[in-house]
């Protein structure tokens, strides 16, 4: 059993794998260079037909006039099609943009950063201390869920989402810590099975007991980078198991003496 030294200096090494600042897009995707808003996407409905292999052609909003129909709300899934807010020119440079980044995080480092976020929660962040002056608590917007997407060039310059083979989709657990550290609201998967529209139901009941919170049923496609806090994840659930290791509980102890490897009698007494 670990002393509680040892104990406080295994939090910190779990506190500096996870990231609850605004900066993390994880917790606000405000950031123009690397997102595309697609507001008329049905998170439930699109989740389902990526799953079953659809490609969905990313456009930009429609041009006003009488001449071009209105989609409603789950058209985007049977007309093949994800519609942005953003105009031509825009959506073009963020689609490349965002395309760019992902393949050279994946090439530097293998890991994958394009997803689709579904189900955006604004909520109430508190001003920090450092910026008093900021007038009362500061929106955010964060998703849900991420869906492991992949962008790929198509003819006549647009671009076609599908799902990423061999990644599966997850809650978004770095919003779910951070609501449940400075807010009490519990959001999480209620078992092993990702149930999309569980968690907007969820997300939509906290939300609606609280000012200045609202769930938005859309998506936004972006950057999403959290290889920290799946460190983190692993070490908050297996803590017990990893200061098993002697190596570990040595580390954890931080007595400053030289680690002396066990015996081999020791590691099989």
């Amino acid at each position: 059993m670990l002393d509680p030294a040892a104990r406080a200096r295994l939090e910190r090494w779990k506190l500096s794998l996870l990231d609850l600042s605004a900066a993390n897009r994880l917790l606000d995707v405000k950031d123009g260079k690397t997102t595309v808003p697609l507001p008329g996407v049905d998170p439930v409905r699109i989740a389902a037909a990526l799953t079953e292999g659809a490609v969905f052609t990313v456009e930009p909003a429609p041009v006003a006039g009488p001449e071009v129909p209105e989609l409603a709300a789950g058209d985007d899934v049977e007309a093949g099609r994800l519609r942005s807010s953003l105009a031509g020119p825009e959506l073009a440079r963020r689609l490349v943009a965002i395309r760019r980044e992902a393949r050279a995080q994946l090439a530097d480092s293998g890991v994958h950063t394009l997803w689709l976020g579904l189900g955006l929660l604004t909520w109430r962040d508190a001003a920090p201390a450092a910026a008093p002056d900021v007038g009362g608590p500061v929106p955010r917007t964060a998703p849900l869920v991420l869906w492991p997407v992949e962008l790929a060039r198509a003819g006549g310059g647009t671009f076609e989402l599908a799902l990423a083979p061999g990644l599966e989709p997850r809650f978004n657990l770095t919003l779910g810590e951070r609501l449940r550290r400075e807010d009490g609201v519990v959001l999480a998967p209620a078992g092993d099975e990702l149930d999309v529209a569980a968690l907007l139901d969820a997300a939509e009941a906290s939300a609606a007991t609280r000012p200045g919170w609202r769930l938005a049923r859309s998506a936004q496609l972006g950057i999403f980078a959290f290889g920290k806090f799946v460190m983190w994840n692993d070490l908050d659930a297996r803590a017990g198991e990893l200061v098993q290791s002697p190596m570990v509980a040595h580390l954890a102890r931080g007595a400053g003496e030289a680690f002396v490897q066990p015996s081999e009698v020791a590691r099989t007494a």
